[in-house]
Formats: structure tokens, C-alpha cells, sequence
């Protein structure tokens, strides 16, 4: 399940905003994020300089202005490319206040805007993968990039954050309006659908998913973004929400039915 993206992918979730794709390392995404109106250029989490600086300079970054480098937590594979596309072009690096990272020069936590020409978003604390992972929301036209909180039809590992921390973190998420994409930092959906699919083994809608992933990743291609409606319906460690769920696989909450099901994704091994 290695990286096997042929180019960068255009998404344009409104006339004022496109975000491009950029795949890195082994299964990593970089996000480019063009303000159509002014050409202003954001990058979401830096793994690999040379594939970001060429994909920005293809772009094109508009005269008298800097890259906005916005870095979600510290892992050296959202971060690991800052300091030498810092040194190549003009840059301005966000990144989470509770965290320390190479080059940042300005620390944010939940409720900071951060402008990227005319367009702008807002940051929301979305810890537990790490302490102080953020994530980043544009509310129009309604795209949130969350790092490595949130993936297709799963969700990140906690190396540094409790159970209850990312429960809570997930719920901000799905707070937002069903119509949000999700924008999240690795090709991890084949395998995490794989994982649902032991959970719900008689899900007809996630056997829809399971195939249309599948296809997608035999012809090269991304699975992501994804919709936060679909992720609501399909992923598990969402639907841990729904009383009927945690009673199904013996939880007495929502923490703990997330608990359990995360738990079993830690020593689950694909066939």
C-alpha cells in the first residue's frame, strides 16, 4: 500500500479557493492550498521539500508575497521540509503552540485566524495523536485539514495523547457541517476500510466503499479527501457516537466503545 500517485491532483471546492495534491514519501500528502482572487499560496505539512517547492514554483507564488506553511504537529513527516523550502523561498510558518518545530515563527491554538490572501482559516486544538496537534478549517467554502487526527474511514494513532483527549478531538470534527471535506495527511483508506469491515462485517455501504477504494488505489489514484457525511456513516471510530454501537460491542460510552475499537487497529494485522 506504498505511494503509487502517478501526479498531483487539482481540487476546486469553490471559485475562490483550489487545493492541489502533492504526494510525498511513502504514502504522505502535502496540501497546496491558491487563493484564486490574489494567487496567495499555503502549504498544509511540509514531509518532502523538493516535490513542495517544485509544485509551488510551478504554481507560480505572486510577487512581494510569502508561502504560508501550515504545520498541524511535530512529526518530522509533516515538518521535515520546512527549513529548506525556508531557505529556497519566502516563508511564513504556523504550527501548534503546545509543540516545538524547526522554524515555526508563529504559534497557534484553537480560535487563531490565519489569512492566506483573501481567504482565511480558523485553528482548532485536535489533540491526542500528539499533545498538541491542531487542525486547520476553512469555513467557506468548508474544507478542514486535520492532519493525522482523522483519515479516510479511520483515524490516527495515539502517541502522546489519551483516549478521552481524542474522542473529544473527533467530535470537533464531526461538529462541522456534514458537507465539510476532510483533507487528512496520508493514503491510509484501503487499509482502514479493510479494518471497519472486521467491525462491520455486513455493512453494505462499507462494502460499496471497500470496492470503489479498491478500484481507486489499483488505477494509481488517491482516495482522499473524503466527506465528513461519509466518514459520519462509515468509519467506526465515529459511529461509536450511536448508543446501539457501544451496546453492540459491549461499551458503556462513547470514549469507551472509541477506546475498545482503537485498541483492537493497534495489533490488527491485514490478511
Amino acid at each position: 500500500m506504498g505511494n503509487h500517485l502517478i501526479r498531483s491532483r487539482l481540487f476546486t471546492p469553490s471559485s475562490s479557493l483550489r487545493v492541489y495534491t502533492v504526494p510525498c514519501l511513502r504514502d504522505n500528502y502535502a496540501w497546496i492550498i491558491q487563493d484564486v482572487k490574489t494567487g496567495c499560496l499555503a502549504v498544509v505539512d511540509t514531509p518532502s521539500p523538493k516535490p513542495i517547492i517544485s509544485k509551488l514554483e510551478e504554481l507560480g507564488i505572486p510577487t512581494g508575497t510569502q508561502v504560508t506553511i501550515l504545520n498541524t504537529h511535530h512529526h518530522r513527516d509533516h515538518t521535515g521540509g520546512n527549513e529548506a523550502i525556508k531557505h529556497s523561498i519566502s516563508t511564513v510558518i504556523y504550527g501548534p503552540a503546545k509543540e516545538k518545530i524547526l522554524g515555526i515563527d508563529h504559534k497557534v491554538q484553537e480560535g487563531d485566524i490565519i489569512r492566506i490572501g483573501e481567504s482565511a482559516c480558523r485553528v482548532i486544538d485536535i489533540p491526542g495523536h500528539t499533545c498538541g496537534h491542531v487542525g486547520y478549517v476553512f469555513d467557506d467554502p468548508g474544507l478542514v485539514f486535520v492532519g493525522d487526527t482523522l483519515f479516510g474511514h479511520g483515524c490516527g494513532a495515539l502517541f502522546e495523547g489519551s483516549y478521552s483527549q481524542m474522542w473529544k478531538s473527533l467530535s470537533k470534527i464531526m461538529s462541522l457541517p456534514p458537507s465539510t471535506m476532510i483533507f487528512c495527511a496520508h493514503e491510509y483508506t484501503e487499509y482502514n476500510v479493510m479494518f471497519a469491515r472486521t467491525i462491520f462485517p455486513d455493512d453494505e455501504d462499507l462494502e460499496k466503499v471497500h470496492g470503489s477504494v479498491s478500484a481507486l488505489r489499483k488505477a494509481g489514484e488517491q482516495t482522499v479527501p473524503s466527506l465528513l457525511e461519509q466518514e459520519l456513516s462509515t468509519n467506526p471510530f465515529l459511529r461509536c457516537r450511536h448508543p446501539d454501537i457501544q451496546t453492540r460491542i459491549g461499551a458503556s460510552s462513547a470514549v469507551d466503545a472509541f477506546t475498545k475499537i482503537r485498541e483492537g487497529k493497534n495489533i490488527w494485522k491485514s490478511p
